[in-house]
């Protein structure tokens, strides 16, 4: 009996080894903080937007970019990101048997554009979309609602994220 322990003892010993060596070789790794192809990036856009903010907020947490976002400072940088207005669009997409309304598609959409201290285009106006469906019920309304404004957080987050990326990928010319 002992030597059959200890035959189990030593086989998931092996097992578990193994596992842990493929889970370290395939590659896996936490997300990394975009890198950019430039040092100096200028934000113009709705100051007053959330998205705006955090699009500024992001930025500044970046290692060896600078960000500035006053117009005098416009000529020093390399890269000028253009931010249009976030547009939150709330539609209905089901109703019960008796009219009431059952189901909302909530939208946000974000456009920019990117342009060097020249203004040529270096990345064309391009807007970026996210939709999330959402239930609808009279006896929860506050909670919903409460509901839509995590979903239009969480829907901003994913936006600031593909625009991050898409920014990484501009090339200065």
């Amino acid at each position: 009996m002992p030597m059959r322990r200890h035959l189990l003892r030593c086989s998931l010993w092996v097992l578990c080894s193994l596992g842990l060596a493929l889970l370290a070789g395939c590659g896996f790794a936490l997300r990394q903080p975009p890198s950019f192809n430039f040092q100096h990036l200028h934000l113009d856009g709705p100051s007053s937007s959330v998205m705006f903010q955090s699009v500024v907020r992001n930025l500044q947490g970046i290692d060896g970019l600078k960000v500035t976002t006053d117009s005098r400072e416009r000529e020093q940088a390399q890269v000028v990101l253009i931010l249009g207005n976030e547009v939150p669009f709330k539609e209905i997409t089901g109703r019960t048997a008796t009219g009431a309304v059952r189901e909302f598609n909530l939208r946000l959409s974000v456009s920019f554009r990117v342009v060097d201290r020249r203004g040529v285009e270096l990345l064309p106006n391009t807007t970026l979309t996210q939709r999330r469906d959402i239930s609808f019920s009279e006896s929860a309304a506050l909670s919903k609602e409460t509901e839509e404004q995590m979903l239009y957080a969480e829907m901003r987050d994913d936006v600031l994220q593909q625009l991050l990326r898409r920014l990484a990928n501009v090339k200065l010319r």
